[in-house]
């Protein structure tokens, strides 16, 4: 069986899984980068290329090309996700290759029913209703809101599973990871973003001054840079939240990522603008217990609410910081939350689970089966 994964460009964030799904499938993987990325690297500073047998530049010369139009036509599964895939999609449609078709992203109406005006939107939708073989065409949802928008574009009926991005999960000694954490007099809480409206980092001070209120013993840490760090940083002093919220700047990822780990309490305080929020993955990998809203892309995914970490309603008033106040005052449950956060990740939402589940599913449907999940990747994706 032969899978092509096509996108814009190499994405750091698509990487562990490429690098699992080629190692089952070995030459029979292949990663198709469909944008010259020399545009962007002069945009994005920090930008490097990552070189992998499996990737084919599409943009390089005629013989990639080529290449990629044949694997578009002629592969078992064809994956795509951007919308300079399309016509390579239409190729494949044309051609009437008889396999399977998983389109993946995040959530189409991030703003409501005035994304349905996207001229992006509408060509996608275009060629899904009048070229698509529907029975064998899934979506792979990376939001847990993407089966309800589409559900109002009636498409992919029943076709919804779930998916997201799939960061490296590492082993850690959980136990005594949590042992040392209950030994700690103050409760840890971070908050990882860029700092902008969408992530609302004024929430964790608003989070800060009820906690100081009812006064629990807590340390705030937030990481990152942006638009409002500025007035974050401004607004802390006229709170006199000075011993209580600590802004640290920007990190190195791999710096970051063992630093959760000293962490009982992850905060994501998104709004429904966050597709996916990758650092959610992150964050409960390292064995943090999350307290995340509810209507960001992962969040319902990855967090049975109770048992592996909360989620909140943004539209209710105190909830957030209700939430985050019972976990202090309860430090036990606190604890377990975490670990079977990290068992969520360490079991189910990882490169490998999510690569090999991905390849069995597709397996089983063109030989004729069905190789179904009960939760997590490939599971199906309810409407919420």
């Amino acid at each position: 069986m032969t899978i092509a994964f096509f996108t814009n460009y190499v994405n750091h964030h698509q990487i562990p899984l490429a690098d699992e799904l080629y190692r089952v499938l070995g030459g029979n993987y292949h990663y198709i980068a469909i944008c010259d990325t020399q545009e962007l690297i002069k945009t994005m500073s920090g930008y490097k290329e990552i070189e992998r047998s499996y990737i084919i530049r599409l943009y390089e010369n005629e013989a990639s090309r080529k290449k990629a139009y044949e694997l578009a036509i002629n592969s078992d599964v064809m994956i795509y996700g951007t919308p300079e895939s399309l016509p390579l999609v239409s190729a494949r449609y044309q051609a009437g290759k008889k396999g399977l078709i998983f389109e993946v992203g995040e959530r189409w109406l991030k703003r409501g029913l005035l994304n349905l005006l996207s001229p992006r939107l509408l060509r996608n939708k275009w060629l899904y209703y009048t070229r698509c073989p529907k029975d064998s065409a899934f979506r792979l949802c990376a939001s847990a809101y993407s089966a309800h928008d589409e559900e109002i574009m009636l498409s992919f009926k029943d076709k919804c599973l779930k998916w997201g991005y799939f960061t490296v999960v590492k082993e850690i000694d959980i136990e005594s990871m949590i042992k040392l954490k209950e030994k700690a007099s103050v409760v840890k809480i971070l908050w990882v973003a860029r700092f902008l409206r969408l992530k609302h980092p004024e929430r964790m001070l608003r989070l800060a001054v009820a906690l100081r209120n009812h006064g629990v013993n807590f340390s705030i840490d937030m990481i990152g840079e942006g638009p409002l760090f500025n007035w974050i940083k401004n607004d802390i002093e006229k709170k006199n939240l000075g011993d209580y919220v600590h802004l640290l700047g920007i990190m190195p990822n791999q710096e970051l990522i063992k630093k959760m780990r000293e962490y009982h309490i992850f905060c994501f305080t998104s709004d429904k603008k966050e597709g996916w929020g990758a650092v959610l993955n992150e964050a409960m990998s390292a064995g943090c217990c999350p307290v995340a809203c509810k209507h960001i892309g992962s969040a319902p995914f990855l967090i049975n609410d109770g048992e592996n970490g909360f989620l909140y309603d943004d539209k209710k008033t105190g909830n957030f910081e209700a939430k985050v106040q019972w976990l202090i005052e309860h430090r036990v449950a606190c604890s377990a939350m975490g670990k079977r956060a990290y068992e969520t990740m360490i079991n189910e939402w990882n490169p490998k689970e999510a690569a090999e589940r991905l390849v069995k599913f597709s397996e089983s449907l063109l030989e004729g089966n069905g190789c179904f999940y009960p939760n997590g990747p490939m599971s199906k994706a309810d409407v919420l």
